[in-house]
């Protein structure tokens, strides 16, 4: 990359099983597109700082009070608050991610867009618009239904350990990353937004559009035909650390089994109706308006209730699951996955 060139950070939004990671591999077929993998930078490193920091102010700012009133306190003035300033936080925060963007172009000398998947960038838009003012913005869309299935099909193999084992969890994980993704429409010209489905059905044009907002010259048949023949490897389309690069390079593939789909069954009913009344109302303002379920006001309220109890019962368990070793063996912890995903038979509900 040309030393006059300034380089492009492009953060991929969008919920798990959107279609992120066909279209990372689409736009990092791209010379000018470096694109790491999942890195997790802005809600598994930075979010976590940033709660502690505002943890740590709210705790010292209370200790001070008291002295100042009373003249004692119950707790020490400790952390980082005491001798930094927030601005302070925000800079080491923009350091790590200048660093990101460095090692990354060095990977692939040419490139000059760097392009950061991870679904849960969804969750951080604000973090990443404050430290990462130019950032651009792509967020890809998809029937929440279909992301549904896929995320059931995940829990039950390959995905078990992220994947949500709970159509009513599922639900509530596709909303969290659309709601999330969509305060982005706040940073104007910097956020494009796209739909999985009209991708897949011209990619060309969509393809285009989105070339078009990165700033890159690319045709895209030329780079939808490189996907296509690239190897499924990782390492052949995205960047890695030479070291890690290197262990990556041997026989085998690296993508887990079933990370691709080649198909897979609907939801079932009662699926569909928890999706229904937790995400029916958005989903149809996001254009997707067709298929849902008609619930009378009966039925609703069932449904409501039982989706909450679900998720509630759903997210117990993987705090029982985290604080307790699995003794049993995979087998039970999967059957315990296929109970918790609502596929035991169930009292017949109110239409």
């Amino acid at each position: 990359m040309a030393d006059d060139v300034q380089p492009v950070l492009c953060v991929v939004l969008g919920a798990p099983r959107s279609g992120t990671t066909w279209l990372q591999r689409v736009l990092a077929s791209s010379p000018s597109v470096v694109s790491p993998q999942e890195t997790h930078l802005f809600h598994s490193y930075l979010r976590p700082q940033e709660r502690v920091w505002t943890r740590q102010s709210r705790r010292m700012e209370r200790a001070l009070g008291d002295l100042e009133k009373l003249g004692r306190a119950e707790r020490r003035v400790i952390g980082l608050p005491t001798i930094l300033q927030p601005g302070d936080l925000e800079s080491g925060q923009r350091a790590l991610v200048d660093t990101l963007v460095r090692r990354s172009l060095e990977t692939k000398p040419g490139a000059r867009v760097v392009l950061e998947k991870t679904p849960s960038n969804s969750l951080c838009v604000d973090l990443i618009s404050r430290v990462c003012p130019d950032a651009r913005l792509l967020h890809i869309v998809r029937d929440p239904r279909d992301v549904m299935a896929s995320l059931r099909d995940a829990a039950r193999g390959w995905g078990a350990d992220w994947a949500p084992a709970s159509s009513a969890a599922a639900a509530r994980m596709w909303l969290q990353h659309y709601d999330g993704a969509r305060t982005a429409v706040a940073c104007g010209d910097r956020y494009m937004e796209l739909r999985y489905e009209d991708l897949r059905k011209d990619p060309e044009k969509l393809l285009s559009r989105v070339l078009d907002f990165l700033g890159l010259p690319d045709p895209p048949s030329a780079l939808l035909a490189s996907e296509s023949s690239a190897d499924d490897r990782d390492e052949e389309l995205f960047a890695y650390a030479p070291m890690v690069r290197a262990r990556l390079q041997r026989p085998g593939a690296v993508e887990p089994a079933g990370f691709r789909s080649g198909g897979r069954a609907p939801l079932s009913e009662p699926a569909l109706r928890k999706a229904e009344v937790i995400l029916g109302a958005t989903a149809r303002a996001a254009g997707y308006r067709d298929g849902w379920a008609e619930l009378s006001g009966v039925a609703r309220v069932y449904w409501r209730r039982r989706a909450r109890l679900e998720e509630g019962l759903y997210q117990a368990q993987r705090l029982w699951d985290r604080a307790v070793p699995r003794r049993h063996g995979p087998e039970r912890s999967q059957r315990g996955r296929t109970r918790r995903a609502g596929l035991a038979p169930s009292p017949s509900p109110p239409r």
